[in-house]
Formats: structure tokens, C-alpha cells, sequence
């Protein structure tokens, strides 16, 4: 059964007595046939619309397509449970020693939080290199700690801080290029080791075949500064592949896309010259606030009391021989 809209005078019209001329019977019919009109061309316009029994949403705007994108991807963060309580996973704050706040100030390169690393996927024959070989790299112009080395940073202390804060002080003036792999659990230990130093030697001998040396660096002062992280998900799969190929792919990818020149690092150093003072000034406040704390905690020195006159009082001799300590007052 079709349904009609009528107007007001249509309803009134059918309910009228049947003693009606024929006159206003005819205007009836007109009304009747221009109101199934309309009925009609609304339902034609508007093929998207539901029966009222349908209680779905009807009338929805069209969706926007949605484009990818373009930003680099970060890998996620890999935190043990005693890591965990001194570094925030959701965005890598650190709560450490003095100590350790004060060399990571020192050295602005060297950066505790791996979360910040990039996926390495700038071509295309990477994407497939990593999902042929089931691996995933990722990299960053920082030197980077390795994830299982930040137990030493543990704010209540660690006996192998001072030895983490040396070695990584040497090697950030030794080598620009680190380079760190892991593994997933259940692997066996002796695969997961053979696989890692075959693909990370496979990278390094191709980045010598290019010209780099074993630091990271080329004799036109071209060096890839920064750190390399691999993760082997199946060892055993990408051990039977080849690893020269491996390599041959990185090192071309590191070499076209993330090696920096000479202008380029004087660009950066001037760029980071406003950070660089203002760690400076950070640094001058704090040693101003630990002066004045050490100043506040000198030994009490009992002040020198002044007579009527305005001359001072000489000193008893129990005051000057002994140490200034407070004693409760006798009562009388």
C-alpha cells in the first residue's frame, strides 16, 4: 500500500458530508492527484531515504576520503618492568640521578629515549627488504642508548652508571655511526647472534665499499651521524637469506638519504646555537641554586649582641671555645 501526503484541505474535503455539489468534488480529485504528484517526485529525489519502521540513521553526509600521512612513523618504545618506573612509555621522560641529568646535558647528542627513532623506509626497495627478511629498521640522528642498557639509569642509583656515562662520552667522540640490535623472545641465542653480526657486518662492509670508514665517516667529512637499530623477528628465516644483499640495500638507503655534509652540519650547529645557551644558562642557574644551598648550610654562628651604649659585648669565653649549639633555657 502506497502511503499519500495530504494537505489540510484534502482531510477536510474527505471528511466532509456526502452532500457536497459536484463542483467542490471535482477541486477534491485535482488536490488528490497533485498530492500523489508530489509524494512521487520526493521519493525519486530521494532514493537514500528509509521506510519510518527503519530506525537506522538515514540522512548521513558523505565520508571524506582520508590521505595517508606523509609524517615518519616512530617505532614503539621497549621498556623491561624495572625500566618502566623511571621512563614514562607514553613519552619517554626520564627520571634519573643528577648525576645522569647532568651528562646527558653535557652531551646533547646522546639521548636515552629510542621511542623518538623513525622507521627507515625511505624507498621502496627497503619496505621490501624488511618484509622479505622479516626484520624492521629503524634509525635517528642521535646517538641512542641501547633499550637494555637503561637499568643503569635508575634514579635511586646503579653501581655501572659512571662506567655507561664514560662509554658513551668515548663513543660519541669516536664514532658517528652506532649501530644496536634485538630480538624477539623465544629464539634461540646462538641463531639470533649469528644472524645479527651477519647482517650488521653485511652493512658495514658495504657502506666501505662506498667509502666510509669503520666510524661512520668518508675523507671528504661525510659521515652518517646517528644510530641503527635492527630487530630480527624471525632469525632463523632471514639467516637463509642473503646477507650481502641485506647490506647492499641499507647501505644504499643510509647512504643517499641520511649521510650529512659538511654545510649541512654547520646549518644544524647554528640552528641548535639558541638551545645550546639556553642549556648553557640552565646549567650557570642551577650552580648558582646548589652555591646558595651549600652558603645556607655553614655552621651557625651565634650574632654579636649589643649593649645599651652601642658598644658591643665581648664574647664569654665558653662561647669561643666551645661549639654553638642550641640548650634549652633553665627554668627558674
Amino acid at each position: 500500500m502506497k502511503c499519500v501526503r495530504l494537505n489540510h484541505t484534502a482531510i477536510a474535503a474527505l471528511a466532509a458530508p456526502p452532500s457536497v455539489p459536484g463542483a467542490f468534488c471535482a477541486k477534491l480529485v485535482l488536490v488528490h492527484a497533485a498530492a500523489t504528484r508530489r509524494a512521487s517526485t520526493f521519493s525519486a529525489t530521494s532514493p537514500c531515504r528509509k521506510s519510518e519502521d527503519d530506525s537506522r540513521f538515514i540522512d548521513r553526509p558523505p565520508r571524506r576520503s582520508i590521505k595517508p600521512s606523509n609524517a615518519p612513523r616512530t617505532v614503539p618504545r621497549m621498556l623491561s618492568v624495572d625500566v618502566a618506573k623511571f621512563v614514562r612509555n607514553r613519552d619517554g621522560h626520564l627520571t634519573t640521578t643528577p648525576e645522569n641529568a647532568r651528562f646527558f646535558r653535557e652531551h646533547p647528542t646522546v639521548d636515552h629515549d629510542h621511542g623518538t627513532m623513525i622507521r627507515l623506509d625511505a624507498t621502496d626497495a627497503v619496505r621490501r627488504l624488511t618484509q622479505a627478511y622479516g626484520v624492521r629498521l629503524a634509525w635517528s640522528p642521535r646517538h641512542v642508548i641501547h633499550p637494555h642498557r637503561l637499568r643503569y639509569l635508575d634514579p635511586h642509583g646503579h653501581p655501572l652508571a659512571p662506567k655507561l656515562r664514560s662509554d658513551c662520552a668515548r663513543k660519541s667522540r669516536e664514532k658517528a655511526l652506532w649501530a644496536f640490535a634485538t630480538s624477539t623472545a623465544g629464539v634461540s641465542a646462538v641463531v639470533w647472534q649469528l644472524t645479527k653480526r651477519e647482517l650488521l657486518r653485511s652493512v658495514f662492509r658495504s657502506l666501505a665499499s662506498r667509502g666510509y670508514d669503520e666510524h661512520g665517516r668518508k675523507a671528504d667529512r661525510t659521515e652518517l651521524h646517528g644510530t641503527l637499530w635492527l630487530t630480527v623477528w624471525e632469525p632463523q628465516h632471514a639467516r637463509r637469506l642473503s646477507a650481502d644483499n641485506f647490506g647492499e640495500v641499507v647501505a644504499d638507503t643510509l647512504d643517499k638519504h641520511y649521510a650529512t655534509r659538511p654545510e649541512q652540519r654547520n646549518t644544524a650547529s647554528l640552528a641548535e646555537a639558541p638551545h645550546s645557551e639556553e642549556q648553557r644558562r640552565v646549567t650557570k642557574h642551577s650552580n648558582r641554586a646548589a652555591g646558595s644551598t651549600a652558603n645556607n648550610t655553614e655552621q651557625w654562628k651565634p650574632r654579636e649582641r649589643v649593649n645599651q651604649r652601642g658598644g658591643r659585648v665581648r664574647a664569654s669565653t665558653a662561647e669561643t671555645d666551645m661549639q654553638p649549639t642550641w640548650q634549652p633555657r633553665k627554668r627558674k
